[in-house]
């Protein structure tokens, strides 16, 4: 059933907490996961190219296949430049082209109105995917969104 993971990461701590998670998957389903890393690029004025490099950005990719394999997962990585907007778009595309069986993706962890306002990366990919996506969060946060959802009930309570 899962024979095909795709791990979308960026440089952020959100993303790597999605790798035990991963690991499990695999583990579990016996198979294989794809790492990809999509690179933003921005062209400020005057023109110049902001972003990861290619370099940091291969790194980041062969590092955490690194890591899954040291776990015993079988792992490959790609790099895919962004296709214009938020990464959501290259990282579909890539799954629909692997044909992924779940996509795991990690999460700030923003509210749901932070994440119609900025339009996070896990917010569009459930919204558009046509295969599962799993989105990894922290537990502090989510902790703490329980918490606020306790407070919002005692006081509509009371």
């Amino acid at each position: 059933m899962l024979e095909k993971l795709l791990l979308a990461v960026d440089e952020s701590e959100h993303s790597r907490k999605a790798v035990p998670a991963t690991v499990e998957l695999a583990r579990a389903g016996g198979g294989s996961v794809h790492v990809l890393h999509v690179r933003e690029l921005f062209y400020p004025v005057p023109p110049t190219v902001q972003g990861d490099t290619a370099e940091e950005a291969q790194a980041l990719v062969d590092g955490i296949v690194e890591e899954l394999k040291g776990a015993g997962v079988t792992a490959e990585g790609a790099v895919r430049p962004s296709t214009g907007g938020s990464p959501a778009g290259a990282i579909l595309e890539h799954a629909r082209e692997l044909g992924a069986s779940l996509i795991v993706v990690g999460s700030h962890g923003h509210s749901a109105l932070g994440g119609l306002l900025i339009g996070s990366v896990a917010n569009k990919l459930t919204q558009l995917s046509a295969c599962p996506v799993l989105v990894v969060r922290d537990k502090e946060v989510l902790e703490e969104r329980h918490h606020d959802v306790l407070r919002a009930q005692t006081r509509f309570q009371s």
